[in-house]
C-alpha cells in the first residue's frame, strides 16, 4: 500500500499505472494469497486469528482507485466524463 502512495507523491503523471501494476500484482498475488493459505490451514483459526483477506482485497482496490482519481486531477475537465469529474482529486 505504501508503494501506491509513494507513486502518488513521487511520480504523479503515471501514478495510476505504477499503482495498478505493482500494488495489484504484488499485494494481491503475493501477500493476500499468503494470508489466505495461512488462515485456511486451520492453525490460525485454532489460535483465535481472524481472516482479514477480504479487508486486504478491499484496501488494495481503494488504493488503486485513489491513485486513478488523483491522476484524473491532472487532466483537463473537458477530456473527462461526468463520473470522472466528480471523483477527480486536484
Amino acid at each position: 500500500m505504501l508503494l501506491g502512495y509513494a507513486a502518488m507523491v513521487l511520480y504523479r503523471p503515471k501514478c495510476w499505472i505504477i499503482t495498478f501494476s505493482w500494488v495489484s500484482n504484488l499485494d494481491y498475488s503475493f501477500f493476500i494469497c499468503l494470508y489466505h493459505v495461512y488462515y485456511m490451514s486451520g492453525d490460525a483459526w485454532k489460535q483465535g486469528g481472524i481472516n482479514a483477506t477480504g479487508a486486504l482485497m478491499v484496501l488494495t482496490l481503494k488504493v488503486i482507485s485513489c491513485a486513478m482519481n488523483y491522476n484524473d486531477g491532472l487532466l483537463k475537465e473537458e477530456d473527462l466524463r461526468e463520473a470522472r469529474k466528480k471523483k477527480s482529486v486536484n
